[in-house]
């Protein structure tokens, strides 16, 4: 069976699908480097107050951020606003509110402060509640109740009971403090890039598996291994596993390439800080490493489901331009439908499973209730993606028994 496998991942590697996989690596340079670092509005104050621009102003965020790093505890806090309220960094940002090495914690400060109206350019810290860490993770743990609250009110599967909003108030409070603070502009960019340009990855998959099980293709189906049981079962079977092992491949050079571009420009520094940091919404006690983690795996999940009804689909239809068409369409029709605010379409949205934690204010973890039992999405999204690839894999079982010769 490892051979058949092996010999049906390297008819895989056509023409098209380097061609495909060439493009993908050129398309995910060239948008994270022109997206995050080449951008015309990147812009840096400097210690002394200066501003640089261009790509060099990332090096220096990088190098003057090296004192940011520490626990967000009372000592902190007073560090910090003593040394910011008497930097020439605020007096610039004022008038020219551009990134500087305290954005790091100024924003999540913020950011509790002033809850949906929070602005990107926000960044002083004239609050009374930043006189005592009690005082501080109070106001935060409000925060994260209240936001929750109303999202759950605007935009929820389901409103949440009094008593469901105090099973989640249970959670907050379980949250460990002090957070963990540093600079981690590399990071935090991978993570919007990540979703930005994640159906690239898709549109790949499709163009490549589209013609598995056509038998108009040079990749198609074997027509003597087709002519015992054994060997149909087994064909079909080499075929599906080699798929999805040239997905995960496709995915894995995304992530690698992505990577490599923002640790080349700003590090990869800040893995141990509080997801916090960046998903402000966080309730649980993960680090920023963790939860991206997390959200490859999610978007591992939409990767084997996409590619697997792309392999169903090009069985159904036995030709490869149909195939390929159809598949296309199917992929868009799913894009299409992340543009709402239905929360149950986007739920059960295989592409929104992969690309929902790309905002700094969205919610890291929703959780949903059947009866007593508080469910996380994390959860619901596994079990989705599960059900997805039941089914398909007994779609594929029904239709390939018919899959003949002629």
């Amino acid at each position: 069976m490892f051979k058949l496998v092996k010999y049906e991942f390297r008819k895989m590697w056509s023409l098209l699908t380097i061609i495909s996989i060439t493009l993908l690596i050129i398309l995910t340079v060239i948008f994270n480097v022109m997206g995050s670092y080449f951008h015309s509005t990147v812009q840096v104050i400097k210690n002394d107050g200066t501003i640089e621009k261009g790509v060099k102003a990332h090096f220096i965020l990088r190098k003057e951020s090296e004192d940011i790093k520490g626990v967000l505890d009372e000592e902190y806090l007073k560090k910090l606003l003593k040394e910011y309220n008497s930097s020439e960094q605020k007096k610039v940002f004022k008038d020219k509110p551009h990134m500087m090495k305290y954005r790091f914690v100024n924003y999540f400060i913020n950011a509790i402060n002033y809850g949906a109206n929070m602005m990107p350019f926000y960044g002083d810290l004239d609050f009374d509640f930043l006189n005592s860490e009690e005082e501080f993770y109070n106001k935060y743990k409000n925060y994260l109740e209240q936001t929750i609250k109303e999202n759950n009110e605007y935009k929820g599967i389901q409103k949440y009971t009094d008593k469901q909003i105090e099973e989640i108030k249970g959670k907050i409070n379980k949250l460990e403090f002090p957070l963990k603070v540093g600079y981690n502009k590399g990071l935090t960019n991978f993570i919007e890039t990540y979703s930005s340009y994640f159906t690239i990855v898709l549109i790949v998959i499709v163009f490549s598996l589209s013609t598995v099980f056509s038998k108009d293709t040079n990749n198609g189906v074997d027509e003597l291994l087709l002519s015992s049981k054994f060997g149909r079962k087994k064909s079909m079977n080499a075929k599906i596993i080699a798929g999805n092992l040239f997905s995960i491949l496709v995915y894995l050079i995304y992530i690698f390439t992505s990577l490599l571009i923002h640790g080349i420009f700003a590090s990869l520094d800040g893995f141990g800080t509080s997801a916090q940091m960046f998903w402000v919404k966080c309730i649980l006690n993960i680090s920023l490493g963790t939860g991206i983690l997390i959200m490859l795996f999610k978007g591992l999940l939409c990767v084997l489901v996409i590619s697997n009804l792309v392999m169903f689909i090009s069985m159904l239809l036995k030709n490869s331009k149909l195939s390929t068409i159809t598949s296309i369409g199917v992929l868009f029709a799913l894009i299409k439908l992340t543009y709402t605010t239905d929360m149950l379409k986007l739920a059960l949205n295989p592409i929104y499973i992969a690309t929902h934690l790309n905002g700094r204010l969205v919610e890291f973890e929703t959780y949903y209730f059947i009866g007593e039992m508080m469910i996380s999405y994390t959860l619901i999204a596994i079990i989705l993606s599960i059900i997805y690839l039941i089914i398909i894999r007994i779609s594929t079982v029904i239709v390939y028994r018919r899959y003949n010769l002629n």
